[in-house]
């Protein structure tokens, strides 16, 4: 038995898009914090095997979220910057490749970014995402 890192609110449960992901020995999630004191939400990739977090990243209302079977992780979060039309959301694309080990890279940010249509290719190398009219990827590390 394993006991998952959990920000004090709780982790994400419901299924769908920002709802937990198994591959292979790694499972992701996102948690909730509690907004007291210096708990915030997170992305965890948690390696089931050896038992502890092999990433984490502080993220803000997930809303969509992949993972690859190597612990490489993308999500779709709202923004942490303000927006100065705050009538629009704002969200920001990120990921944590397994494999480049350069932390938490922003990928894309925008107002026309579909929070729920990031989707990772059938094999696994790239995820993408609408942004408006325009679907745009990555590589997954």
């Amino acid at each position: 038995m394993r006991r998952l890192l959990d920000e004090g609110g709780g982790i994400r449960t419901a299924a769908g898009a920002n709802g937990p992901r198994l591959e292979g020995r790694y499972v992701a999630y996102a948690t909730f914090g509690s907004a007291i004191g210096d708990e915030f939400d997170r992305v965890v990739v948690f390696d089931l095997r050896r038992g502890r977090v092999k990433f984490e990243s502080g993220a803000v209302f997930v809303t969509s979220l992949v993972l690859k079977k190597n612990g490489s992780v993308a999500w779709i979060q709202d923004s942490e910057v303000q927006s100065a039309d705050r009538d629009a959301p704002l969200y920001e694309v990120h990921e944590i490749s397994a494999v480049d080990l350069q932390g938490d890279l922003l990928l894309d940010r925008g107002h026309g970014i579909d929070p729920k249509s990031l989707a990772k290719s059938s094999d696994g190398e790239s995820v993408s995402w609408q942004n408006g009219a325009e679907t745009r990827s990555a590589p997954l590390r």
